[in-house]
């Protein structure tokens, strides 16, 4: 799901996806990653040691721009996005 931020409102919302466990491992997660409508900026929340998330966030595009030592903020930017098809 996207949720607005609440500064930035729709223009920079976050993003939370959830996979059966049952589904897991099966390339879903990164399907409906790839399949996000961007707007100019999607920031997500995982958990430190939710590998499988920061893996799947990683491959598809974002970039980690801070942590808490228990959350990892991560973003992808069209204009990285626009820079990866050049």
């Amino acid at each position: 799901r996207l949720d607005p931020d609440e500064r930035a409102g729709w223009r920079e919302p976050w993003i939370s996806i959830a996979v059966d466990p049952n589904e897991r491992g099966k390339g879903y997660g990164t399907a409906l990653l790839q399949a996000v409508p961007w707007p100019s900026r999607v920031w997500a929340k995982i958990h430190y040691l939710n590998a499988p998330s920061l893996r799947t966030f990683e491959k598809t595009g974002y970039v980690e721009a801070s942590t808490d030592g228990v959350w990892k903020i991560y973003r992808k930017d069209v204009r990285m996005l626009n820079r990866e098809k050049s």
